[in-house]
């Protein structure tokens, strides 16, 4: 898959969420990748390429190893600090029903155990 098919596919077929805040005027219309990356409208291509080109690396790799994907600012990798307690959260409006959400919430609990 090139990256404009990506970004269509993207597009089509992403959830997409609007995020508004009538008290401070704030409106944002976010597609929803990986389950939980919201990307505005023009971070779609940028988001595709880089994941395109993660893609073409691992089908050209020697062996079988999957590699670790990590968010990026800046083209650095972000990292927390040693120590450092991570929380999340799974947000309820971004599922269709309770029962896809409480899967999700038990999937997470799975995983962090």
């Amino acid at each position: 898959m090139n990256t404009s098919e990506l970004v269509d596919k993207i597009k089509a077929e992403a959830p997409k969420v609007t995020i508004e805040c009538d008290a401070l005027g704030i409106r944002s219309e976010r597609y929803i990748v990986e389950g939980d990356i919201g990307l505005k409208e023009e971070a779609v291509l940028a988001y595709a390429a880089s994941r395109v080109e993660l893609a073409e690396q691992a089908a050209g790799a020697a062996d079988d190893r999957q590699g670790l994907l990590g968010i990026e600012r800046d083209g650095k990798t972000l990292r927390w600090r040693q120590g450092k307690t991570l929380t999340y959260c799974v947000w309820r409006p971004s599922f269709d029903n309770d029962e896809e959400h409480a899967e999700v919430v038990r999937g997470m609990d799975a995983a962090i155990a």
